[in-house]
């Protein structure tokens, strides 16, 4: 009889480990896309709502 390929322990932890590695990789890099688009949205925000702010001021 044929052996299944992760019969081995070792391997199969390293692979386990590898897969994990990689999940938890995965959600560093989702969350530091996400604070850098929160910070972006809000920077951009607050330079469009100053400029919103002195060209009402020039107006007025």
């Amino acid at each position: 009889m044929r052996q299944p390929r992760y019969a081995d322990p070792e391997r199969y932890l390293v692979v386990q480990f590898l897969f994990i590695a990689d999940v938890v990789v995965e959600l560093f890099v989702d969350i530091k896309f996400l604070v850098i688009d929160f910070f972006v949205f809000f920077v951009i925000d607050g330079i469009v709502v100053e400029q919103f702010v002195v060209i009402h001021r020039v107006l007025v």
